[in-house]
């Protein structure tokens, strides 16, 4: 997802997926999924090269700016599938981000990685679930990161992580 800010309505249905989804625009996206069961964005099992379903920054690593806006990501399913080295969302969002009723389901590292880029937010992770990661949830050196009404089941390590 490049260029401008957009919105994008995904209809329900099972979408296969072969590597990373990557926002690379700044502001935005508004993703709307139908609803959190019926949409299934599915990593297929033992895809290689591949560290997150859903990546909200073009790059792997900082430093960078906090000039990546409104981050709302709502309504539908990740499954990464069996890739135990894979990450569900790596979310990066700084100034009013939105993870809500979403659903992250897997055989994965992370659930939801809002540290990989060593600095986010403020933003909000509501009404989330997620199941069978590592790490339910890592964030580090946050500016204000709210989980509210985050369910997180069968992590092989660990809920949350905070550094």
């Amino acid at each position: 997802m490049g260029g401008a800010s957009r919105v994008l309505y995904i209809p329900n249905g099972t979408y296969r997926l072969t590597r990373t989804v990557v926002v690379r625009h700044p502001v935005g996206p508004w993703l709307y999924g139908q609803s959190r069961d019926g949409v299934i964005l599915r990593l297929d099992d033992g895809v290689k090269d591949c560290n997150a379903l859903l990546r909200t920054h073009p790059n792997e690593s900082g430093p960078t700016s906090a000039d990546w806006f409104m981050r709302n990501i709502r309504n539908l399913t990740l499954d990464v599938g069996n890739n135990p080295q894979t990450d569900g969302i790596r979310y990066f969002a700084t100034n009013s981000g939105i993870l809500r009723n979403v659903r992250i389901v897997g055989n994965g590292r992370v659930g939801v990685n809002s540290g990989f880029m060593q600095q986010n937010g403020p933003n909000l992770v509501q009404d989330v679930v997620i199941e069978g990661f590592e790490t339910g949830v890592l964030s580090q050196w946050i500016w204000g990161q709210t989980l509210s009404r985050v369910t997180i089941r069968n992590c092989r390590k660990v809920g949350v992580e905070v550094s």
